[in-house]
């Protein structure tokens, strides 16, 4: 079971993945926010710092948990363990919104 799951994690962090067309990303200064359409299934206002607008920005395009851990060593200093760990973290809010989808891998 632990091998499984552990397999999948290592899946996940190759898979591609983006923003939903249902929300924007909005940068301001040194806030992103990101807004809902009238179609996205979460209704409410999703706001965060420099980490989370790197992340976002990331996903405005198709990219891997690995991609996004490496724009944010690229513009910020620190442990690249904890930032997957906050990768993870934001990714797991966003869908929990509705906010990313998977894309499809080519074959």
């Amino acid at each position: 079971m632990i091998t499984k799951y552990c397999g999948e994690i290592k899946a996940m962090k190759k898979q591609k993945m983006r923003i939903s067309k249902n929300f924007v990303v909005y940068n301001m200064n040194e806030e992103t926010l990101l807004v809902p359409t009238a179609e996205a299934p979460f209704h409410g206002l999703g706001e965060g710092n420099k980490t989370v607008g790197v992340i976002l920005n990331c996903l405005t395009k198709g990219t891997t948990e690995e991609e996004i851990v490496d724009a944010l060593a690229a513009e910020f200093d620190g442990s690249r363990k904890e930032m997957a760990e906050d990768v993870r973290s934001v990714i797991a809010k966003l869908k929990s919104m509705g906010a990313i989808f998977l894309l499809r891998e080519e074959t």
